[in-house]
C-alpha cells in the first residue's frame, strides 16, 4: 500500500506526481528544486540553492513524521559538476555523520526552471530516531524514563503523541 505525502512547506507538485510517497516501509521524495514555497523565489548561487532544496526535503520529512536522520539515500542532480564541492559543504552541514546517507551525484544537461541543483531522498522510518508504540511512548513520557541508546543516556521527548495513532508507531 502506498500513501502520498503533501505539505505546504515545500513546493507543490507541478505535474502528476506527489511530493513524496510512503511505500514498503520507506519514504521516497520527489526531486526537490530550490523553490521557496512561501514566495516562489529561487535563490542565487549553488550553496543557497542546495540549502533550499534540502530545506524542502526537511519539510516533507517532517510532514511524514520523520527528520533528516531517517534519510538512507539521496540523489543529487547538478547542472555543473564544478559546483560539487560547494554543494557538498551545505550537504555535510545538513546531514549528521558519521552515518551519512548513501549518495549518488550526477551532472545533468538541464533541470526544471534552470536551477543549479535538484535533490531527492529515500528515508526509512525507524532507522534514525527511536520508533515505539504509542502505549509504551505514553508510559515513558508520563514516567520520565530515559533509555540507554548507543552507549549514551537519552531522555525521550515526543512532540506529537498522535503520531502513534496512525498505526505506524512512528514518533
Amino acid at each position: 500500500m502506498k500513501k502520498a505525502i503533501h505539505t505546504d512547506r515545500a513546493p507543490a507538485a507541478i505535474g502528476p506526481y506527489s511530493q513524496a510517497v510512503r511505500a514498503g516501509g520507506f519514504l521516497f521524495t520527489s526531486g526537490q528544486i530550490p523553490v521557496d514555497p512561501a514566495a516562489g523565489d529561487i535563490p542565487a548561487g549553488i550553496k543557497a540553492q542546495a540549502q533550499q532544496s534540502l530545506d524542502n526535503i526537511a519539510a516533507i520529512l517532517a510532514q511524514a513524521g520523520l527528520d533528516r536522520s531517517a534519510v538512507v539515500k539521496t540523489t543529487v542532480f547538478l547542472k555543473d559538476m564544478n559546483d560539487f564541492a560547494a554543494m557538498n559543504e551545505v550537504y555535510a552541514q545538513f546531514f549528521e555523520g558519521p552515518a551519512y546517507p548513501a549518495r549518488s551525484a550526477v551532472e545533468v544537461a538541464r533541470l526544471p526552471k534552470d536551477v543549479l541543483v535538484e535533490i531527492e531522498a529515500v528515508a526509512q522510518p525507524g532507522c534514525g530516531r527511536l520508533t515505539i508504540t504509542g502505549i509504551v511512548a505514553a508510559a515513558l513520557v508520563v514516567h520520565g524514563f530515559g533509555m540507554k541508546l548507543s552507549g549514551r543516556m537519552d531522555v525521550i521527548h515526543f512532540k506529537d503523541m498522535a503520531a502513534a495513532a496512525d498505526g505506524t508507531g512512528i514518533m
